[in-house]
């Protein structure tokens, strides 16, 4: 059985990943100031003190989680088709599909707020 700490600790990991994700699209990676992340996301600063110790750690990880999303969401999807040019063109559709339905933060909604919503989804309802 799972402590309860240790499953939420993962969840709010996991939303602090994915606002740091969205906001490094928007800024750049070294724009995004831990106050900004923490208030995006939902925690406070020394909240994400308790899941890495500084900010270069934290940068490391929301690369690490940018690729991780990259591959899942693209990258994987696309070797399904056959190899050369299907393959090729399902890369390209996918990354276009993902381009189109992206778009910056505009709302007042917290990343927990969004990762919850978005875990109520029903499979296979994802965006790409």
């Amino acid at each position: 059985m799972i402590d309860g700490r240790i499953a939420r600790g993962g969840q709010t990991r996991s939303v602090v990943l994915e606002a740091a994700v969205a906001l490094a699209s928007v800024d750049g990676l070294e724009a995004m100031s831990l106050a900004r992340l923490a208030d995006a996301a939902g925690v406070s600063k020394s909240g994400l003190f308790a899941h890495w110790p500084d900010k270069e750690i934290l940068q490391l990880a929301v690369i690490e989680h940018a690729v991780r999303q990259w591959l899942d969401e693209i990258v994987t999807p696309a070797l399904s088709a056959p190899r050369g040019i299907r393959r090729l063109w399902a890369l390209h559709e996918r990354c276009q599909a993902a381009a189109s339905s992206w778009r910056p933060k505009q709302s007042s909604t917290t990343a927990r707020d969004r990762c919850a919503t978005r875990s109520r989804r029903p499979s296979g309802t994802g965006t790409a």
